[in-house]
């Protein structure tokens, strides 16, 4: 009895889920995050806001865009601190499939400064990520959305050394999602 319940709960939940996706409905969300490092040797602190929006051309399939921004210190016990803030544009496709499960990718390109005892540089900054998560609806117009993903990063000096670096990471990250529109 209990796996029939939890089979049909599923079953209507997805069918619910799904008719969010339609053609000319919106997402505006994004998400927040505050990360801190506190030990003896390290003390950071990064902060960062993502706001975001996005359009269903198709059901089922979102195009957007959104901005993220980021500002990071950190001091050690040398007393060498290190602040920088950046900001970047990021367009972004999504697609949805049943129940609720959706792959994202998005681009991103900006700029930032960066700020120690010693120097100071400004940057330009290029990114893309790839991830897949999960709409969690938390009633017709709001869903939590947990998501797995991979980034890649170049970061370019513009000083007269003309620094580059490069990295990846996985991440996991979770968003809030408002879905505006007519559910057809």
């Amino acid at each position: 009895m209990k796996k029939l319940i939890i089979a049909l709960f599923m079953l209507f939940s997805s069918a619910a889920t799904y008719a969010q996706f339609n053609k000319g409905r919106m997402l505006v969300g994004g998400q927040l995050s505050l990360t801190s490092v506190p030990n003896s040797e390290y003390k950071g602190t990064t902060f960062s806001l993502s706001p975001q929006f996005g359009y269903f051309v198709i059901n089922n399939f979102a195009v957007g865009a959104g901005i993220n921004y980021n500002v990071q210190k950190n001091t050690s016990d040398n007393s060498t601190d290190y602040f920088s803030t950046s900001l970047q544009f990021q367009p972004f496709v999504r697609y949805y499939f049943k129940p609720g499960i959706f792959i994202h990718g998005s681009y991103g390109i900006g700029a930032g400064k960066a700020k120690t005892t010693s120097y100071e540089s400004s940057y330009n900054i290029y990114n893309w990520t790839t991830s897949a998560g999960y709409a969690i609806f938390l009633n017709d117009h709001v869903a939590i959305e947990p998501m797995l993903g991979y980034s890649w990063y170049t970061v370019n000096d513009k000083g007269t050394d003309g620094e580059k670096s490069s990295g990846s990471s996985l991440y996991f990250q979770v968003g809030l999602q408002v879905y505006l529109g007519r559910k057809n």
